[in-house]
């Protein structure tokens, strides 16, 4: 019971802070401080990509633009008031989940890190890590993983996991688990869009399985929002101080915070299916020129003889 109390008593602390300074920036030190790593990790290896084989070459200027809005939008999660919001409104942490698991992954994956991060790394290191990550064992376990159902799969499990109450709970009160439930979001969405973006299968049949599997995320995510959405109750008590503070209910926080999952995260997927299906018109567009020529080389010979 005391424990209860404590925990309400912050909430209150939290939420007036929060209030008394709506439009404060830095977040936690520790992201602020991965963030800047990250940059300045990816641009050494850019640089020394670009002096080994040319501006442009490696790592392209459109993957550096990707990279940078990768950044912006893990900045927007986690430095802005948008962080600090997060504390006391389910639908600000909703906000946050869908930077960190639907705008930032696809960014990072078309900024080409594999490339910056690798020759970020001292020349005489490049050579070992290439070959341990070649090892059977590694490349088998990163096939199967990095199919597009399975990583679709383990996406899907992280985001459902991290909204069952108790877990939920866990990442307000402690701030490893918070950071912990960013990084899976990121990850496996990164993971997805890995599988999406690098297929093993011919073009025309990666952009039909990505547009399967993206159709399969929004449809799970979807029903996660529609869940939060029309369910009669509140599913995480913890937050409703921080409602009442902004003038919700704590029914209505979250209310919102399912439509945010379902509405914004849902055009995000379509507008992403809709790319990937005008690339599969393209392969075919591609694709019938040819056809076109065989048949008609069959019609003329049908015709001379």
């Amino acid at each position: 019971m005391a424990g209860t109390i404590d925990a309400r008593r912050a909430m209150v602390i939290h939420a007036g802070h929060i209030l008394s300074h709506p439009s404060q920036w830095g977040g936690d030190t520790s992201s602020a401080v991965s963030l800047v790593a990250l940059a300045g990790v990816y641009a050494l290896g850019t640089r020394r990509v670009w002096s080994h084989a040319g501006q442009g070459r490696g790592v392209r200027r459109r993957d550096i633009a990707s990279f940078i809005g990768a950044l912006a939008a893990l900045s927007l999660a986690m430095l802005s008031p948008i962080d600090a919001l997060s504390g006391v409104l389910f639908s600000a942490h909703m906000t946050q989940h869908v930077l960190l698991a639907v705008v930032a992954p696809p960014l990072l994956v078309l900024g080409a890190p594999a490339v910056a991060l690798l020759w970020a790394l001292p020349a005489s290191a490049r050579p070992t890590v290439v070959r341990t990550l070649r090892h059977p064992g590694i490349a088998s376990v990163w096939r199967a993983i990095s199919n597009p159902f399975v990583a679709c799969a383990v996406h899907a499990g992280a985001l459902w996991v991290w909204h069952a109450p108790r877990l939920y709970v866990s990442a307000l009160d402690d701030g490893f688990v918070h950071a912990l439930e960013h990084a899976s979001f990121v990850a496996t969405a990164g993971l997805l869009w890995w599988s999406i973006l690098h297929a093993r299968q011919p073009r025309r049949a990666a952009y039909a399985a990505g547009i399967l599997v993206l159709f399969l995320t929004a449809l799970q995510s979807a029903a996660l929002g529609a869940l939060l959405t029309f369910s009669g109750a509140p599913w995480f008590p913890a937050q409703d101080i921080g409602a009442v503070s902004f003038g919700l209910t704590p029914l209505q926080d979250q209310q919102l915070a399912g439509l945010i999952m379902w509405v914004p995260g849902g055009l995000l997927y379509t507008a992403a299916m809709g790319i990937l299906f005008a690339g599969w018109m393209r392969q075919l567009d591609r694709a019938s020129p040819s056809r076109t020529m065989v048949a008609s080389r069959s019609l003329l010979s049908g015709t001379s003889s």
